[in-house]
């Protein structure tokens, strides 16, 4: 598989390997990080201190390892979540470009080589992202193909991007395929308590600043399995876990619109966009986030308390009718 990136031209990319609790997967998930064609790559393991024998699968795998490639071990000493453990990669990486793997999935061994020869066509934008195919704990490829492909729409701007991405989670990246630039977090404030995925967060960051860069090829085999954070969520069948589950959820929406927020005035601040541009989107979130704290405080009320909710709504100010809408769907859903 020749080269397509000239030599003088390749940057030192960072390839981050985010592990927890994927005893199972780990070791083929390294494999195909250590098998990639792309040079110069550091890799950079870090466990979130997984109790399982995650961290020796990894290391057994990588014993008598004597490729191009340069590996940097790390794990942390309590768990920090996805989030503390995406941040701490990027912290340790030297790399212009991180690229972050999962360690229950399979990259392509051109993953790197791609993702890097894109990037430089489109001007080293502040993230990239590919796309992906679904496999099943075998690694064979699954029936269901999630579209995984966000890119704009042809002669979008990159302040329509940032507003489809605020308004409708268009123009966003998956975070199984992502890259980014290490600014995206150096270059911000810390990412908001509780907040549980990073890709959401640093998608908006990059419309922020240079913007995104898209790739079609599926370049990473996406693992689904019982232990995924959302199969877990969605195979219960228990009304109450369900409840608590569904709580929890827009608890996690909830903390990602308050980044959004935080971060948005933090670009106005720097001047990185207008201040009218600024307040729109913030205008939009916080509108967002009002309703995902409502629906908390709606998951956590009884019947009387829903209804006396409702009939507050009604007469707040009736002017506001996509309220009232939205309370309705979510009433007699």
């Amino acid at each position: 598989m020749g080269t397509t990136v000239q030599k003088e031209d390749r940057p030192l990319v960072t390839l981050a390997l985010i592990t927890y609790r994927q005893e199972a997967y780990a070791r083929e998930a390294l494999r195909s990080l250590l098998n990639q064609t792309y040079s110069p790559l550091e890799i950079v393991i870090s466990d979130d201190a997984s109790p399982d024998e995650t961290y020796v699968a990894l290391q057994a795998e990588a014993e008598g390892y004597t490729g191009p490639h340069t590996l940097k071990w790390h794990r942390n000493e309590t768990n920090r979540g996805l989030v503390g453990n995406v941040a701490q990669a990027n912290s340790m990486a030297r790399g212009e470009l991180v690229v972050v793997a999962a360690g229950d999935d399979i990259s392509e061994p051109n993953r790197v080589e791609r993702l890097v020869e894109e990037w430089l066509k489109a001007g080293r934008p502040s993230a990239i992202c590919s796309d992906a195919y679904n496999i099943d704990e075998k690694g064979d490829r699954t029936e269901f193909q999630k579209v995984w492909y966000l890119a704009p729409g042809e002669g979008m701007s990159q302040e329509d991007c940032l507003r489809a991405f605020v308004q409708q989670r268009e123009c966003s990246m998956s975070g199984c395929s992502e890259a980014w630039t290490p600014g995206l977090f150096h270059d911000f404030p810390p990412v908001t308590e509780g907040v549980v995925t990073e890709d959401c967060v640093l998608a908006l960051r990059a419309w922020l600043r240079n913007g995104i860069g898209f790739v079609p090829d599926e370049l990473v085999g996406y693992r689904l399995h019982d232990s995924n954070i959302w199969n877990l969520a969605n195979a219960e069948t228990d009304p109450e876990i369900i409840h608590r589950m569904e709580y929890k959820k827009v608890g996690w929406e909830s903390a990602l619109f308050r980044s959004h927020i935080t971060d948005l005035e933090h670009a106005r601040e720097k001047g990185w966009i207008t201040p009218e541009v600024a307040q729109e989107m913030i205008g939009v979130c916080q509108y967002k986030l009002w309703r995902f704290e409502y629906k908390k405080r709606w998951l956590n009320s009884g019947m009387l308390k829903r209804v006396t909710m409702l009939v507050g709504i009604f007469t707040w100010n009736i002017r506001y009718w996509k309220l009232v809408k939205w309370s309705l769907e979510w009433a007699f859903k």
